[in-house]
């Protein structure tokens, strides 16, 4: 069976945004061994450079590779809103959960929250975490409580307006053909389960700034984890388009892509 990737590059203004996971404020922690602090007691905020928020045990839990890795991966998978980008909405999430003696995240839940859609998103992130090295009590591994802030700021290109409609459309180099074959080239399949492999599109938006750059690269249309982790990646990895102009200047730019998975 061969899969065939079919990509169409278009301006899809009524691309309609899928529905969203609500997170409702009844999440309950579960019982852990571990003194529980107020997440308003400043006590608990590190000074480090990234102010990970822990309660203090024998033996916290470890993120592979230690705090920079964690912050690492959230840089690197964190999908910023469009409507908070439009909004100018920034902030920083706290995500408060459980670290299991296995190492697994439970019960993932905002305690201080930005906006709806970037505490979805903040939540999406915490619950695609890798598993930590468990923590720690007399020897013994424990469930932990781990509070963990994911801070959401706007680059400086995408604070300035961004565009739906202009005077001239960013254009890949060497155009749709190009844009196509770079996307086909780049993309990884799995090994297995080809036969319950997925059809459909995962219809994406993204800016595309006064410089070219792609960014906020956002899923407006899902089709499944594999083929939404992949269009995403992909997008991502695109070099720069020649950037759009508007009344004779460069501006940032919308620019919505669906990316078609079909079997044959």
């Amino acid at each position: 069976m061969t899969v065939i990737l079919i990509v169409a590059c278009s301006f899809l203004g009524n691309a309609q945004t899928p529905n969203t996971p609500t997170y409702g404020t009844n999440i309950v922690d579960k019982t852990v061994n571990q003194k529980k602090d107020s997440i308003d007691q400043n006590k608990n905020i590190n000074a480090n450079e990234n102010n990970l928020i822990i309660d203090r045990y024998e033996r916290m839990p470890t993120f592979p590779g230690g705090s920079k890795e964690l912050f690492k991966f959230i840089s690197k998978n964190l999908r910023y809103p469009i409507e908070d980008i439009e909004k100018g909405i920034e902030g920083r999430v706290i995500v408060r959960f459980i670290v299991r003696k296995t190492g697994k995240i439970e019960n993932a839940k905002v305690v201080r929250s930005v906006s709806k859609s970037i505490d979805e998103e903040a939540l999406r992130i915490v619950n695609s975490l890798p598993d930590f090295i468990p923590g720690e009590q007399g020897g013994k591994k424990v469930d932990i409580e781990y509070t963990l802030p994911v801070p959401f700021k706007i680059s400086s290109n995408t604070k300035n307006n961004v565009y739906t409609v202009v005077d001239k459309m960013p254009q890949f180099p060497g155009g749709d053909s190009e844009l196509f074959s770079f996307i086909n080239s780049h993309i990884h399949y799995p090994v297995a389960g080809l036969d319950e492999f997925p059809v459909g599109k995962v219809i994406l938006r993204f800016i595309i700034t006064k410089k070219g750059s792609v960014t906020g690269v956002e899923i407006l249309r899902s089709l499944d984890p594999f083929c939404d982790r992949e269009a995403v990646r992909v997008i991502k990895m695109l070099p720069n388009f020649i950037p759009g102009e508007h009344k004779g200047k460069k501006v940032a730019v919308y620019y919505t892509l669906p990316v078609t998975f079909k079997m044959e």
